[in-house]
């Protein structure tokens, strides 16, 4: 169930769409505690600590709510 309470977790976070989606995310006041990327040389976006992989989201956030976002590789 959403309730407001639902600590969110967005994968994808250091592209273009996730960086933008994030942005208004927070905006909007969602409780968006993590994101990872693939992209290991981003730490965070928007004050958001990126991390390597879902499971490390999960465990050191408890996150149980995730957006995904990812840039498409046909050109």
């Amino acid at each position: 169930m959403i309730n407001g309470n639902e600590k969110v977790c967005v994968q994808g976070i250091t592209g273009k769409y996730g960086k933008f989606h994030t942005k208004k995310m927070i905006e909007y006041g969602t409780n968006i505690v993590c994101g990872v990327s693939k992209n290991k040389a981003v730490k965070n976006v928007e004050s958001i600590p990126v991390l390597d992989n879902m499971y490390e989201a999960v465990e050191k956030y408890n996150c149980d709510t995730s957006y995904s976002f990812r840039t498409s590789t046909s050109r």
